[in-house]
């Protein structure tokens, strides 16, 4: 659901999420270069049956749109969640993407292309929980 210009009333747009294995609340995270754009990370695609994908949803023309990166973070696997995803506020073009697997993700590009990093030693998190990052304003590549 998206309230455009919510200030001047309800009137929300809808859109099905036609994806499976996403967590109950997933992150969501925005670009500040395009702040009407909503970056989710999401589950499987349906028709793939595998592998966890960031979602891009978008309003423009009065419909609400989704769409999707081609990037697999789930490495082909069934059962991987995106648990955290964040774009730097002070560099947009560099983001991050934790897995329930605790792998890390890097973008410098807004999202055009992904690097795997190495684990860190103690990242955990179960994929109900999560992770949570924060990203230096000042240094966002570390």
């Amino acid at each position: 659901m998206y309230i455009p210009e919510h200030e001047n009333g309800w009137a929300p747009k809808m859109k099905n999420f036609d994806m499976k294995n996403q967590l109950w609340l997933p992150p969501l995270t925005v670009r500040p270069a395009t702040p009407t754009v909503t970056y989710l990370g999401g589950g499987t695609r349906k028709k793939e049956g595998n592998g966890a994908y960031i979602y891009i949803y978008g309003y423009k023309n009065a419909e609400l749109s989704i769409d999707s990166l081609p990037f697999d973070f789930g490495e082909g696997a069934t059962d991987v969640r995106i648990t955290a995803l964040e774009f730097a506020p002070s560099n947009d073009k560099q983001g991050y993407v934790v897995t329930s697997t605790g792998n890390v993700f890097v973008t410098t590009d807004a999202g055009s292309s992904w690097v795997k990093k190495a684990r860190p030693e103690k990242l955990g998190g179960h994929y109900f929980h999560g992770n949570a990052m924060v990203i230096d304003p000042h240094k966002p590549a570390n």
